[in-house]
């Protein structure tokens, strides 16, 4: 029954798109000013 469950989850987890935590999450860690030498960037 658990290899069941588990091969499932796994099979579902395949397929749904990747999560980013970084969409959870806030822009806390994000720069207000770009710091790349090319500034169009």
């Amino acid at each position: 029954m658990l290899d069941t469950v588990t091969y499932v989850v796994l099979a579902v987890a395949e397929i749904l798109p990747k999560i980013h935590l970084s969409d959870w999450v806030g822009d806390r860690g994000r720069r207000l000013q770009t710091r790349s030498i090319y500034p169009g960037d």
